[in-house]
């Protein structure tokens, strides 16, 4: 697969002609353009969102949409996986619901390839909405087709400061400063990384930021077959972890702790930093955590230039969201719908206090903590975005991908071996 997105800086300069408003109320207007005026609007949406992780508000807001817009909708929601067998046989079969979702980048393209994605351009211009830079990257063909649903959640790593401050260190923002707090921590008989590996996926992520600072373009060259899983930034990064394990750079028991028993030990001043993901900013600076915590840049552990710009994440280039049917009865409409759909969830959460993707004149109801407002700077700078890999590939592919990585981190591989394995996973 090659890759098929114009460059960023292009991407900033296309988006030039969008007027930055958020939310503005041109709904009314927007929504009797393109169906006739008798004819009456039915569109069907096939969604994966979960409403005890999202929301209720994410299936409730569709309702609301539809008022809006005059439209009468068919919502089905379905568990993940049976949304990835359910949405690949629709398009094999050309039955494409109006509405759907998609988590981006590799999964995204059979999709385009397919030429069965409605662009989004037009009424992004109807609702002066404009997403923010890291969601705007067009296709090859300079049209945008997603509207994300939230913010992208990304790789964050927060530290704790009274744990620094007794260490007498800075945060460290290289491999060799990393070694040096893990030396100093290791003295001192505390840990100085945290990680919840019971269930796989926060050493499956840490690895995955692991290969991202030794090259970002590495999963991209493997997965395109211009590369392997075994080039030399697969190998460094899996290198570097087998030394932090070796080490004891994580907390005793990390292999069978949870989020919550690792975000205990951080309260407990028992783990310098902890390394996760964004959608742990609200627990981390919360309560007794507010003035503990600190959020630092992933160490840049390898060769890449600008690892300051650049993190893994829920989705890269091209984004995860909802996409418009090209097969639809109503295709102008449905991308009319998505697109209000998001201002809407847009401004629930911005109002929330949490990041948004798009801007708008709503402000956070309350104060903002300062490391969400610091995360909220740095995000919109990002430049370079990969998705984790679990999310790019099927069950079959990620669960064994995932084993893999659960032995890596046990220690119970060598990493020539593991680098062997995990290419033959990977390219199935």
């Amino acid at each position: 697969m090659k890759k098929k997105m114009i460059s960023a800086v292009l991407a900033l300069a296309m988006l030039g002609s969008l007027t930055a408003c958020g939310s503005t109320g041109k709904e009314a207007d927007a929504a009797k353009d393109g169906a006739k005026a008798d004819e009456t609007v039915k569109l069907k949406i096939l969604t994966e969102f979960d409403p005890q992780t999202l929301g209720e508000e994410y299936l409730t807001t569709f309702d609301e949409v539809a008022d809006e817009l005059g439209y009468e909708i068919d919502v089905e929601r379905v568990d993940t996986e049976t949304y990835k067998t359910k949405i690949r046989v629709a398009l094999q079969g050309n039955e494409l619901p109006d509405i759907f979702f998609t988590w981006g980048d590799s999964y995204t393209q059979p999709f385009l390839d397919a030429k069965a994605l409605y662009p989004i351009d037009d009424a992004l211009k109807e609702f002066d909405a404009e997403l923010y830079p890291a969601y705007a990257v067009p296709y090859e063909d300079g049209h945008m087709y997603t509207v994300p649903h939230q913010a992208n959640g990304t790789y964050m790593t927060f530290y704790n400061k009274k744990v620094f401050e007794n260490l007498g260190m800075d945060v460290p923002t290289n491999w060799d400063e990393l070694l040096a707090v893990v030396d100093k921590c290791n003295e001192q008989g505390i840990y100085a990384l945290g990680l919840g590996n019971k269930d796989r996926w926060e050493g499956d992520l840490f690895y995955n930021e692991m290969v991202l600072r030794e090259d970002t373009d590495a999963y991209n060259r493997a997965m395109d077959g211009d590369g392997a899983f075994t080039d030399e930034a697969f190998k460094n990064a899996a290198e570097k972890v087998e030394t932090l394990v070796e080490k004891g750079a994580f907390q005793k028991g990390y292999m069978q702790a949870t989020t919550s028993e690792v975000i205990e030990m951080f309260r407990a001043d028992q783990i310098a930093m902890y390394p996760v993901g964004s959608w742990m900013l609200s627990t981390m600076i919360e309560g007794d955590l507010a003035d503990k915590t600190g959020y630092m840049m992933f160490p840049a552990t390898g060769a890449a230039e600008e690892v300051e710009t650049a993190t893994t994440c829920m989705s890269g280039s091209l984004s995860q969201g909802l996409v418009a049917s090209a097969s639809s009865q109503f295709p102008e409409e449905a991308a009319k719908f998505i697109v209000r759909y998001g201002q809407k969830i847009n401004d629930i959460n911005v109002k929330k206090g949490n990041v948004g993707f798009m801007e708008t004149d709503v402000k956070p109801e309350g104060e903002v903590h300062e490391i969400l407002q610091q995360y909220e700077k740095d995000f919109k700078n990002y430049k370079v975005m990969q998705t984790w890999w679990f999310s790019l590939v099927d069950a079959k592919i990620g669960e064994p991908m995932r084993d893999l990585s659960h032995q890596q981190f046990a220690g119970q591989i060598e990493v020539d071996d593991f680098l062997t394995e995990l290419n033959t996973i990977m390219k199935q």
